[in-house]
């Protein structure tokens, strides 16, 4: 009976190192976005700090990382954007409503190449997807970021 046992203990533990490492494979192989030669441009602006404008292309780089067969080449800062499209946002009815302030509200865009394999992520495969849009929002000056919305401006 022992031997069955230790069989049977064998069996379970064998099973779970196995099932462990399937899933140890289909999280390592790729399902996140390749992000190790992005480029982070915060450029300057008189609105936001260097350290908030960093915090914010981490948001969205972290945001980007769930981009699945993407291989994300840049994010970065254009104040004259961002202000131009954080205006025209916060004036759309169905924003206006949450009292977004401008100096709560950040844009940046990023850039990424869409691979072969990324058919399932709504873009097209193969192309290269080139100003889309962060749209980042906080609470006050010293809150977190946060992502509002995505998509091209």
């Amino acid at each position: 009976m022992k031997r069955i046992t230790k069989r049977v203990l064998l069996l379970i533990v064998a099973a779970a190192v196995a099932a462990g490492g399937c899933l140890g494979y289909l999280l390592w192989r790729g399902e996140h976005a390749d992000t190790h030669s992005v480029i982070i441009d915060i450029g300057v602006s008189e609105r936001f700090t260097q350290k908030e404008r960093r915090a914010a292309a981490k948001v969205a780089l972290g945001e980007l990382k769930g981009y699945r067969g993407c291989t994300i080449q840049a994010i970065y800062y254009d104040e004259a954007y961002s202000i131009r499209q954080a205006a025209s946002y916060i004036d759309q009815p169905q924003y206006s409503i949450y009292g977004l302030d401008p100096e709560n509200i950040i844009v940046l865009r990023s850039d990424f190449h869409v691979s072969a394999e990324a058919g399932d992520t709504g873009f097209e495969p193969n192309t290269d997807a080139i100003g889309w849009d962060w749209y980042l929002i906080r609470d006050g000056k010293d809150q977190p970021w946060k992502e509002y919305s995505h998509g091209w401006g």
